[in-house]
């Protein structure tokens, strides 16, 4: 089943969902390419693919990436997002993926399709570099406001991502925290430890900010706040440490002669800590399979947010959260007085 690509989605529309769709086209991936059909075949013009795996769906309208989202949603029913998500409800593609706005994603994705059965909210997930592998970090910026329950569904739903599509076999689940103690951090993460640990996970309990890279855990969970600011935080952690390495390297003969020697780990250090390399955020809890790109990602970017579509619906990932979910009902339901 192919996956849809909105082609009208991110800050270089259409140029790189379409180069992103030919890239993962080389890997066998079925890519329906939806928004304007002219400009679309405009891009593809002189390009070589295999006509067999690219389809194009005319959508006529565009949600911008700073569009208020209720108003989009009512006004631009044939926007290429729209267009994407009906195609999914409609079993004619296994998935969605786009560079284009994540709350505009986030929204169409719950009214189209609707949540698993068992789960109040999407959540966006990001996957990030550790010391020892990866880690997942959820929510990471869709849901401000959480309640215990609610951080217990992400921890059912992280543990099942990273068990079914990073084969980890007991993926190790932690909530973040102000400090490690049980015991520690406002009533609501006191409430979410003791929902958590009741439920048939490896969790290891709470985790503090300077610990969240040492490897020790394969699942973090918080709110979408807390977790949108720390994901931004590492990411502009990650920029200052590349342009400081570089303008020091800059100062002196010696440095500059030292780092010709140094260039492949330099490189192999910039790709770890690139969000480009990582691909898309899943939104986890959709009654389908949803994968948002940052708005700035290149060709690389998309063509691995459409792989990890397809790696989704050949693992039948939704169908296994729905198991899981189900599994855990009657705790997750619980509440804690």
């Amino acid at each position: 089943m192919a996956i849809a690509l909105d082609a009208m989605g991110g800050d270089f529309y259409p140029q790189n969902p379409v180069a992103g769709a030919l890239m993962a086209m080389e890997e066998g991936i079925k890519v329906v390419l939806v928004g304007d059909e002219p400009k679309i075949k405009k891009e593809l013009e002189g390009k070589r693919f295999d006509a067999a795996k690219l389809e194009i769906r005319h959508a006529s309208e565009v949600i911008e990436m700073h569009e208020p989202i209720v108003k989009a949603m009512r006004s631009k029913k044939d926007s290429s997002l729209r267009v994407c998500f009906d195609m999914h409800k409609a079993k004619e593609v296994g998935g969605v993926v786009s560079a284009g706005s994540s709350g505009a994603m986030l929204a169409l994705g719950k009214f189209v399709l609707r949540t698993i059965e068992g789960v109040d909210r999407p959540c966006i997930s990001a996957l990030m570099p550790s010391l020892t592998g990866k880690l997942l970090l959820l929510d990471a910026g869709a849901n401000m406001d959480c309640t215990p329950g609610h951080l217990a569904q992400f921890a059912t739903l992280g543990e099942i991502y990273m068990r079914v599509i990073h084969n980890i076999p007991k993926p190790k689940v932690a909530l973040l925290n102000i400090g490690s103690e049980e015991g520690k951090g406002d009533e609501r993460s006191k409430r979410a430890f003791e929902l958590i640990k009741q439920l048939p996970l490896n969790f290891v309990g709470n985790i503090e900010g300077k610990e969240f890279f040492d490897g020790a855990v394969d699942v973090v969970v918080t709110d979408g706040f807390a977790g949108n600011v720390l994901l931004k935080s590492v990411q502009g952690a990650a920029k200052f440490m590349m342009k400081s390495l570089a303008y020091e390297v800059k100062q002196s003969k010696r440095s500059m002669l030292g780092a010709v020697f140094m260039k492949p780990a330099f490189k192999a250090l910039k790709q770890k800590t690139d969000y480009q390399s990582w691909g898309g955020a899943p939104l986890l809890g959709l009654n389908g399979v949803g994968v948002v790109c940052h708005g700035s990602s290149d060709a690389k970017a998309i063509a691995y947010g459409l792989k990890f579509a397809q790696w989704a619906v050949d693992c039948k990932l939704t169908e296994r959260m729905q198991e899981s979910i189900e599994a855990s009902r009657d705790i997750l339901e619980t509440e804690l007085p």
